[in-house]
């Protein structure tokens, strides 16, 4: 079933990784009864931003939050000189609004997620896979489970502290 709505959302808070890689949070309106599942994806775009025919300019980022974070959407975005939305996209600042479309996408967990379980990424690809950890530890999973995550440069390294704190108390 879907459930595609389309909101207006302010920008709660920033975390700066490099020049080129951000974490947006992203707040929820109260009631706006939007709900995903972890691995799915969000369609951002900034409010007057279109193309030279007018059409509304779009990207697509997973979520990094998990659903038990009912009001919070999290988006892991590394801005391209060249790009049509990220560099506008990396001018804003907190309260200030995107608008997201969403959720889609099949890419999640099939349960029961089994013991040994491997996720891989690399960079900003770490963003639906946070999700379903973050969304696999709130619901209480206790078995071993493996990232093998990769990044250019240790300053890359999103939410290193959480996933180390993963690796200790939940056997990552």
């Amino acid at each position: 079933m879907l459930n595609i709505k389309e909101l207006t959302i302010r920008i709660e808070n920033i975390v700066t990784y490099s020049e080129n890689l951000r974490v947006f949070r992203l707040k929820l309106p109260e009631g706006s009864g939007f709900s995903f599942v972890p691995g799915q994806f969000v369609m951002v775009s900034l409010p007057g931003l279109a193309d030279a025919n007018g059409r509304k300019i779009a990207k697509a980022y997973s979520i990094a939050s998990s659903p038990s974070q009912s009001d919070i959407l999290e988006l892991c975005i590394a801005s391209y000189p060249a790009g049509a939305l990220s560099p506008k996209l990396f001018q804003k600042d907190v309260g200030d609004e995107v608008i997201v479309t969403g959720p889609y996408g099949l890419f999640n967990l099939k349960k029961p997620v089994p013991a040994g379980t491997v996720f891989i990424a690399g960079g900003t690809g770490l963003a639906p896979l946070i999700g379903m950890l973050r969304s696999l530890y709130a619901e209480g999973y206790n078995e071993r489970l493996w990232l093998f995550y990769s990044v250019s440069e240790s300053r890359l390294f999103m939410f290193k502290d959480e996933l180390l704190g993963y690796a200790r108390n939940n056997g990552l």
